[in-house]
């Protein structure tokens, strides 16, 4: 399909009466994704409010259309389809717009009674002045669907750290298709915390949190991936062999793994051994024969100024190791559809 570059400068608002709060969201089930040929967008109407006509044309498979914001919402309208000689489906929603709204909008297609799967139709759209907006489709791509069938154990790419795109693996899909990943590489070898061996330390305090949701969460992942990355309600648990504390609940974007997490989403050692990216093996002084590194865990150690990590061999060490020295890191997140 020919790329659309042209910006539409428009009047924006997003109607909070034309946003359906009711959203089936992406499933983990076997949906077959239909095909898409092609979509566009375009300014139909005035001032206030202003009508957006969103168009995709489908294979005969599809069986409804959607446009959603990055909240989740869905922008409602007049929907109407017709199918053509080819037996393809052309889908058109015309939106009225009225209220701020700055992010993205995005065209869902349903494939069965309970899937709607993202297409590659994304606009982007800022807010200006109060008056004016910009719709800028610089993110279209060549139509295709992502398929509902995310599993347990696939990967996926997100982001980019040190010149290198991160691949992800997915340790659980929960009801609402939220993924839980963690990088399926070592990223590279961090301090947990900056203190010398003799001050107590936990997730709640480190140094490592702190750099994992400021500097690291604003240096990898664009402003459109941000907005994917759910704040999470982190558990510190106490170590589990030895009581030592682990200290207070969190609220991260970024995380690391307990150990609980390390035993639950990994089948064993060989499941939970980690290599290096390019660019954390140019850090490493020392590599074993299994080209392995370790990899700290949020949890604390037997003292309160050690915490938990994973061996080289994937066995995990609950007994810790000081804060102070390098381990490498495996981030952890979940993921919004």
């Amino acid at each position: 399909m020919k790329r659309i570059t042209s910006q539409f400068i428009v009047f924006l608002v997003v109607c909070i009466c034309f946003w359906d709060p009711i959203f089936i969201p992406l499933q983990a089930s076997a949906a077959i994704a239909p095909t898409v040929f092609g979509y566009s967008i375009s300014k139909t109407s005035g001032e206030t409010p202003l009508t957006v006509t969103f168009t995709i044309e489908t294979s005969s498979t599809a069986r409804g259309m959607r446009v959603m914001c990055d909240q989740g919402n869905i922008l409602s309208g007049a929907l109407s389809s017709s199918t053509g000689d080819s037996g393809n489906k052309k889908w058109q929603l015309d939106a009225d717009i009225t209220k701020p709204y700055t992010g993205t909008l995005s065209i869902y297609i349903k494939a069965n009674e309970n899937d709607w799967i993202p297409t590659d139709a994304v606009f982007d759209v800022q807010y200006f002045q109060g008056k004016t907006t910009v719709i800028d489709q610089t993110t279209l791509s060549p139509a295709s669907l992502t398929a509902a069938t995310v599993k347990v154990g696939d990967r996926l790419t997100f982001g980019n750290y040190q010149g290198e795109g991160i691949e992800w693996r997915v340790l659980e899909v929960d009801a609402d298709g939220r993924l839980l990943v963690i990088s399926d590489k070592i990223l590279e070898e961090k301090l947990y915390n900056i203190e010398n061996g003799a001050y107590a330390v936990t997730w709640e305090t480190s140094a490592l949190r702190a750099w994992l949701n400021t500097t690291f969460v604003e240096a990898v992942f664009t402003e459109t991936e941000r907005v994917r990355i759910a704040k999470t309600f982190v558990v510190n648990d106490d170590n589990p062999d030895y009581g030592t504390t682990g200290g207070k609940n969190t609220q991260d974007r970024i995380f690391l793994l307990s150990i609980a997490e390390a035993k639950k989403y990994f089948a064993d050692d060989d499941d939970r051994l980690a290599m290096l990216t390019t660019y954390a093996r140019g850090q490493v002084l020392w590599i074993p024969d299994n080209g392995a590194d370790s990899w700290w865990l949020r949890s604390p150690g037997n003292f309160e100024h050690l915490a938990a990590f994973v061996y080289q061999n994937g066995g995990i060490c609950v007994e810790g190791e000081f804060a102070f020295n390098d381990v490498g890191i495996r981030p952890a997140f979940w993921l919004n559809p």
